[in-house]
């Protein structure tokens, strides 16, 4: 788990990010005594006043920085940026409250912001798949209690709030020495790279709230999504009255900021009948293993005979999405164990075939939309749920 850490690895991280920003800081000021030099009066020339570039600055100094990370988290990062559009919604550090966050909890120092392409600073060998999800930037905050005044103050207003729905099975007695909260906040391009990321991680036997689009609680972590925006919330050490203050830091960080926002509308597509689906989720790329494959949502079912998931992509138009269709079924034909057959349900056309590794799978075109089906796709509540799918 990405918060998991030894006794003394928060002085390591304390001692990185001081040295990183000390770096940073070393080389705005380089630059902005460069650009004093060129600026300056040459031969009688008149001055201009040029307005200053923060983003130049800061673009040089992720170059600087950027030893320790790839090619391809460099190259996700400029477009990344290239895609971001201005939006009503707060850039990831702004989610986080300053000062006194809830009562006894304090933000203990300025939110650390890392873009993509210095996102492994923080979560070193996971920070390629948060890109793939169209992660922004992630800003990053801890919040502690650095006195007994504190300390007494949040037991008492955790308690306080254990008749509540939500802090009900988190309130209790008793304080650990130097409690801490990390709060990680990751911005993405667009809501189902958030809602990606959260139905990735969120543990299937955990706690739902109702906070932001959706949360989810254990012992010692509560993650949420809304908006653009997904956010895990770590508790040390794992007791009753951390897990309490924990939870009433979600609802401040989302509460307002998050409030009205909903799952992705693509989700209402999937049938309900006859077989509910037991979850959602979505895959940025490369489903089962399959390169051709696009984006798509995915919904999986369980009934007589087995397991069924579904992936439903859409596309820009028709013509691309033939064009995927056709390298996506080359590909299948090609790992398939033996001669797949051609296969129609209502107005969809396609193959099935049975892939060594991932068993039958069905792949079907229409119009705009590809759906791909794996599992139990021969049962007979299986076709109908598909047949609803692509009835729409």
């Amino acid at each position: 788990m990405m918060f998991l850490r030894e006794p003394p690895t928060h002085l390591l991280r304390s001692a990185r990010f001081l040295g990183w920003r000390r770096a940073c800081y070393s080389i705005r000021l380089a630059g902005f005594l460069v650009c004093g030099l060129l600026a300056s009066p040459a031969n009688g020339a008149p001055t201009q006043t040029a307005t200053p570039a923060p983003a130049a600055s800061e673009a040089a100094a992720a170059q600087h920085a950027t030893n320790g990370g790839s090619a391809t988290q460099r190259a996700a990062s400029e477009a990344a940026s290239a895609q971001r559009a201005p939006s009503e919604t707060p850039a990831p550090d702004r989610l986080l409250p300053r000062g006194e966050a809830i009562p006894g909890w304090r933000l203990k120092e300025e939110p650390a912001v890392f873009p993509t392409d210095e996102m492994w600073r923080q979560i070193d060998g996971a920070a390629e798949q948060y890109i793939d999800y169209g992660c922004l930037a992630l800003a990053v905050g801890y919040y502690g209690r650095s006195t007994k005044e504190d300390s007494a103050v949040a037991d008492e207003f955790a308690r306080s709030q254990a008749s509540s729905s939500d802090a009900a099975d988190a309130a209790s007695q008793g304080s650990a020495e130097s409690p801490e909260i990390v709060v990680e906040v990751y911005e993405t391009s667009e809501l189902r790279g958030s809602f990606g990321l959260y139905a990735l991680e969120r543990p299937a036997d955990a706690k739902v709230l109702t906070i932001g689009a959706q949360g989810v609680q254990t012992s010692g972590e509560v993650l949420l999504f809304g908006d653009r925006f997904y956010i895990k919330l770590r508790a040390y050490p794992e007791n009753d009255d951390n897990a309490a203050a924990l939870l009433l830091l979600a609802h401040a960080i989302a509460d307002r900021p998050l409030s009205g926002s909903a799952f992705p509308a693509e989700l209402a597509r999937f049938p309900h009948e006859p077989v509910a689906p037991k979850e959602h989720g979505f895959v940025p790329k490369s489903i089962l293993g399959l390169s051709a494959m696009p984006a798509a949502f995915f919904a999986q079912y369980s009934g007589e005979g087995g397991a069924l998931t579904l992936y439903l992509a859409r596309l820009a138009d028709p013509t691309s999405a033939a064009d995927i269709f056709a390298k996506a079924r080359r590909e299948i034909e090609n790992r398939s164990v033996r001669a797949p057959e051609e296969l129609a349900i209502d107005d969809a056309q396609g193959i099935r075939a049975d892939l060594k590794y991932q068993g039958p799978l069905l792949l079907l075109l229409q119009e705009s939309e590809i759906v791909l089906a794996s599992g139990a796709i021969d049962a007979e509540w299986a076709r109908e749920i598909m047949r609803a799918l692509i009835a729409g």
